[in-house]
């Protein structure tokens, strides 16, 4: 039997896998200009 080619049902799904990677990145974005204003450090060791 020969395979059949794959493809994507619909672009909806890539759609709403990026806007969920842009939510995420733009939270640690978010967080990080947040701990810098307030703490001047992004990461603090003891």
């Amino acid at each position: 039997m020969a395979k059949k080619a794959t493809q994507p049902t619909s672009d909806v799904f890539t759609a709403l896998l990026a806007l969920a990677t842009l939510a995420v990145l733009g939270t640690a974005v978010y967080v990080g200009l947040t701990c810098w204003q307030y703490y001047e450090t992004l990461f603090k060791i003891a």
